[in-house]
């Protein structure tokens, strides 16, 4: 029966393969190849040496075409796909076959230029090829005899990766590389001996290999990521390979010999040195490839040579696609279990970038590179080896904390994030077994505390000392930036940055000595007055972590007591004879900050924060009542958070609750009220409070779904953004009696609102622009001087580059349909109602002039220059001065002058004049 399939298949395969043979072409080869699936597998390699013959002979000619040779190639792909190798002869002249067709010596890269869809069937081919053969034929393939003629393949691979600019062609490289190095998928992974007879041959190409992969990992992100992780993928498994450590025993090194190494100059990876020389011929490579062997000095000469590689992954830590930062994470595990003796000089900074990794925005990143973290201190710990890890460590983050206000001050803020990561993730990894050991150094602690100061110093010369009645019509900086972004850094402009200096404290709080820390702090502000506000701020920050027993309420009675001391308490933030504007505004930002400080720790405390009660509640409402509009708003903060501590829904609670303690403070003051007058401030926000404010249920419903649509502003989804918008913009209508609600509300939308006008979507900007014109009418002058600020520069870089677009383009023209159009033409009718409704000022009026100025000239398309012109109207009915001037600046520039007539006099017209001025008649 058996013989008869082969008999059936002999027979229909003959003619094709035969012809094939006399006359090779692109027809006769698919054929073949779709025969294939119709023969059985047990068949297929009875005929395969009679199937192979033809592709043998025809593909070393240098008479056929490519696109022939290519098509023999997936035939010959699609026939070993049909069977396994069973002798190394097939092999050998299919893998000689296969190398021709992309070798060209007469390159300098030795590969054929062009012909990607060639190269990518070669790759393919030669993949499966090696996946293809039996275990004898591979062990027979990878021996010192035959190492050169893989060296070949994972050569012109290598080549083909770092040189080509098709991706697809750039993945089916990597992809054989690995196959050639036996680490790919399909590979055996699970016999150690086998490993080790394939790393003795990889090893002769190590350098070539990783210098290679690592070039392609680290290319430009347009690349795209699915490459760059395929070839970190291939970099840390041909490494692990190669470097894997032998079962023997270990000895722990010293704190000496890992500094040593440490900080020991890398070599260059390509440098002539014994283990990676550079043959001279054939012969000299034959002698090398037969006495190079891995040991003890070839490891360390080796991994001395990749630290520079491993330097250089830093790159891909901050790469834009999380699942890049994942894959370096798995490659870092990979190096660190399975080779962390051999891999010594590397170990502290694939530790570092784990740690760094630890403070990924991404949780799938973050939580991969904390569970590897955790498993490898414990593989540390468990082979005793962990303490001169931890102590290089340690000594690493002194260096870290000592360049850190360096790299704050000099770097941009993708340098300040990475390197506030870094001191995060050390603080974390220290955790509360090491830290508070660290913090038993004096020293140690003030470098630490010291650093903080320069990161987070304070910028203060923008604060207003004016005394204002109401926030609202002064644009309060409180306003203008948010509740916590009236604190503005000389050296952080970066949220992402300021989050990571306060998830610092945080830790510093969590796992370090608080009562150290604070000691510390305390009396840094009685030695270093100069930087008394950022301490200030920093211990804020490390008290707000959870407070673990009761005796850490000591601590904060004594911040606590610190704080209201009346001297500290109060410092002076008017101008006079002994107190300088600098002065004054730093202590306004000192009072802000120590307001803050209350509001944490009872944020934190909750109602245990009720021991506190009598001794700061009177000084806070004081505060709240202040005619500093900063401060004021500050002291209502701290109202509120002490309120909800306490568990009362408003600060009007709170009051009621506390009414005779506040009373018999009122009461004794009020008698001495010109000692006193701040008390009548006291008065004022208690009668403020008086009340419950009775809000209609369905007012409250509509806060609350538009407080959650704002979480939908910033959607990448085109369509949910718009629909928030439209919600938002219906909602915020019905809340136009209810200030209370509807500026908050307009406070948590405004950064979305405004990253909107920012996106490449011309439609995403017109409705945003509708929205904006909503909460303008709705808060009037509330937004100002922010829609100046963040909104106009936008929308004039808008009109000014589309004005060039609709130049020329009649009312006919099919430019009418674009949503670009439509912006302009919504822009140019509603700009002047906006203007009117935010109260812009002269100059600002003048600027919106200049910014539709284009839409004047008499090439633009009629309905935009008639809704200019009618603009321009419109602000007139407003300020009719700054437009009449605007018209005579662009009519003295723009206007071309009249040329006067050479025939005419002025004597004519003085003669014309005398006669009008003396005629008696009456006309």
């Amino acid at each position: 029966m058996e013989r008869l399939k082969i008999q059936e298949a002999f027979t229909t395969l003959k003619p094709f393969c035969d012809a094939l043979m006399k006359n090779p072409n692109v027809e006769i080869a698919r054929n073949i190849a779709n025969v294939l699936p119709k023969i059985s597998t047990k068949v297929t390699e009875d005929l395969f040496e009679y199937i192979l013959f033809p592709f043998i002979v025809h593909l070393p000619s240098n008479k056929l075409n490519r696109n022939i040779k290519e098509e023999l190639i997936k035939t010959t792909q699609a026939l070993i796909c049909r069977t396994k190798i069973s002798k190394v002869k097939y092999f050998n002249e299919l893998y000689s076959c296969l190398l021709i067709q992309i070798y060209d010596k007469t390159e300098k890269n030795m590969v054929i230029t062009g012909h990607e869809e060639l190269k990518t069937a070669v790759l393919s081919c030669i993949k499966t090829l090696i996946n293809s053969c039996f275990t004898n034929v591979l062990e027979q393939i990878y021996t010192k005899e035959n190492a050169a003629k893989v060296g070949q393949g994972i050569l012109l691979s290598i080549t083909i990766g770092r040189t080509e600019k098709s991706n697809l062609l750039r993945l089916e490289a990597v992809e054989t590389i690995m196959a050639l190095c036996q680490i790919s998928d399909e590979s055996n992974q699970f016999d150690p001996v086998w490993h080790d007879q394939v790393a003795d041959i990889i090893m002769l190409f190590l350098p070539g290999i990783v210098s290679g992969l690592q070039e392609i990992a680290t290319g430009n992100e347009t690349q795209g990521h699915k490459l760059t992780m395929i070839a970190l993928r291939a970099w840390s498994k041909v490494i692990s390979l190669v470097m894997k450590d032998k079962e023997e025993k270990d000895y722990t090194p010293s704190l000496n010999d890992l500094i040593k190494i440490n900080n020991e100059k890398p070599i260059d990876s390509m440098d002539s040195v014994d283990v990676f020389s550079n043959m001279k011929n054939e012969n000299e490579l034959a002698k090398d490839l037969k006495s190079t062997t891995r040991n003890k000095e070839w490891f360390n000469a080796c991994a001395i040579k990749l630290s520079m590689l491993v330097q250089q992954l830093h790159v891909l830590i901050r790469h834009s696609h999380y699942k890049v930062r994942e894959e370096l994470v798995k490659s870092i595990h990979l190096l660190l279990t399975s080779c962390p003796r051999n891999m010594k000089p590397n170990i502290i900074l694939l530790i570092e970038y784990l740690m760094f990794l630890t403070e990924d925005e991404f949780p799938a990143v973050r939580d991969k590179a904390d569970e590897v973290l955790n498993t490898i201190f414990t593989n540390f710990t468990q082979s005793n080896n962990i303490r001169s890890v931890m102590e290089l460590l340690e000594e690493n983050f002194y260096n870290l904390l000592t360049k850190l206000p360096r790299i704050i001050r000099r770097s941009d803020d993708n340098d300040q994030l990475a390197c506030l990561n870094q001191i995060a993730s050390y603080l974390k990894l220290l955790g509360e077994k090491r830290l508070p050991h660290i913090m038993m150094s004096a020293p140690h602690v003030h470098r630490l505390i010291l650093a903080l100061i320069y990161v987070s110093e304070l910028e203060y010369s923008n604060v207003s000392l004016l005394q204002a009645v109401n926030v609202k019509d002064l644009d309060d900086p409180a306003y203008s930036y948010g509740p916590h972004l009236w604190r503005q850094f000389k050296f952080i402009q970066n949220n992402a940055c300021e989050a990571r200096v306060i998830a610092i404290c945080k830790y510093l709080g969590e796992f370090g000595d608080l009562r150290i820390l604070v000691d510390t702090i305390l009396d840094l502000m009685l030695n270093a007055p100069q930087h008394i506000k950022e301490l200030i701020l920093l211990l804020n920050w490390i008290m707000c972590v959870p407070v673990k027993d009761s005796s850490v309420l000591s601590i904060y009675k004594e911040i606590v007591k610190f704080y209201i001391n009346p001297e500290f308490w109060y410092p002076p933030i008017e101008i006079n004879k002994d107190t300088s504007l600098r002065v004054a505004q730093s202590n306004v930002i000192r009072c802000c900050l120590l307001l803050e400080g209350l509001g944490l720790i009872a944020q934190n405390l909750k109602l245990d924060y009720d021991r506190f009660l009598l001794t700061t509640l009177y000084i806070v409402i004081e505060r709240a009542g202040s005619g500093h509009s900063l401060i004021s708003f500050v002291g209502t903060q701290t109202l509120e958070q002490i309120a909800k501590s306490q568990g009362h829904d408003t600060v009007g609670d709170l009051l009621r609750a506390n009414v005779d303690y506040v009373s018999y403070h009122v009461g004794i003051k009020l008698r001495k009220v010109e000692y006193n007058p701040d008390v009548l401030d006291v008065i004022e926000v208690v009668m403020k409070y008086k009340r419950q404010e009775n809000i209609p249920f369905y007012i409250e419903i509509v806060e609350d779904i538009l407080k959650h649509s704002t979480h939908f502003l910033p959607s990448k989804e085109i369509e949910i953004s718009l629909i928030a918008m439209s919600i938002l913009q219906e909602g915020l209508e019905i809340l136009t009696n209810f200030e209370n609600q509807l500026l908050p509300i307009v406070h948590i939308l405004w950064h979305p609102l405004v990253d909107r006008f920012q996106d490449e979507n011309v439609l995403i900007i017109n409705r945003a622009w509708q929205l904006l014109n909503v909460v303008a009418r709705l808060s009037k002058d509330f937004i100002r001087q922010r829609t100046l600020k963040h909104v106009l520069p936008a929308l004039s870089k808008f009109l000014h580059n589309s004005a060039k677009e609709s130049y020329n383009k009649s009312s006919e023209n099919i430019y009418k349909f674009t949503q670009t159009y439509k912006l302009q033409k919504e822009l140019l009718c509603t700009l002047g109602q906006m203007t009117k409704n935010l109260h812009f000022h002269e100059r600002e009026i003048f600027t919106v002039l200049s910014i539709v100025e284009p839409y004047l000239d008499k090439h633009q398309n009629s309905v935009l220059q008639e809704c200019c012109v009618q603009l321009y109207k419109d602000i007139a009915d407003y300020n009719s001065d700054i437009v009449w001037v605007k018209c005579l600046g662009i009519f003295n520039s723009k206007v071309k002058k009249i040329v006067s007539d050479a025939t005419f006099s002025h004597t004519d017209l003085m003669v014309c004049n005398f006669f009008k001025e003396h005629n008696n008649y009456n006309y």
